[in-house]
């Protein structure tokens, strides 16, 4: 799997705090988006990853740092290995873990996926649909723009938190790289 980025501990990005995995690569390419620097398949970002080493490192000290769960975001979580991601998902439910993804395919889109559908039943939390810069104004916690869905798969969150969370965030590594969260 592609990696561009892991952030052990963020608040902006699902309720409380959080590993946050940044997939490299995108190939819907949204103008405006965000995250514009892990669009690129080449070798800006070239850490690989099995699913085995994201369990076994970061998805393992986020439980064993009582992390509330992960985020998957990028990128794209859904230009991955189908087989790869629903393993990685599998994973970090099995963890006890909350799983949060972010992708800008449709609920229709996936949900037409004879494999992706899966990610309906493993994840608690999905923000779908591509960033539409033309239409910024969000009516839905975590969405970057007005048409992408706030889909609450499970228990495991509730709408009240999502309302408490903050707007952004802006975390920079030792190397002094910066991410930002969601809302800025």
């Amino acid at each position: 799997m592609k990696i561009a980025r892991t952030v052990d501990l963020t608040y902006a990005n699902a309720p409380g705090p959080h590993l946050a995995v940044w997939f490299q690569g995108c190939r819907l390419r949204c103008p405006g988006c965000i995250n514009k620097q892990f669009q690129g398949y080449g070798h800006e970002y070239p850490h690989t990853h099995t699913v085995r080493q994201l369990l076994g490192n970061e998805v393992g000290e986020a439980a064993n740092l009582a992390r509330r769960g992960v985020v998957l975001t990028g990128g794209e979580p859904l230009d991955q290995s189908t087989t790869e991601l629903l393993e990685l998902c599998r994973g970090i439910k099995r963890a006890g873990l909350g799983l949060t993804i972010y992708t800008g395919w449709t609920r229709a889109e996936i949900a037409a996926d004879r494999w992706l559908c899966r990610l309906f039943a493993l994840a608690d939390l999905m923000i779908c649909g591509p960033y539409q810069q033309d239409n910024e104004e969000p009516c839905q916690p975590l969405c970057g723009s007005g048409n992408q869905e706030l889909l609450l798969l499970s228990g495991f969150y509730g709408y009240a938190e999502l309302l408490k969370m903050p707007a952004g965030e802006i975390l920079i590594s030792a190397d002094g790289s910066i991410t930002t969260g969601t809302g800025l």
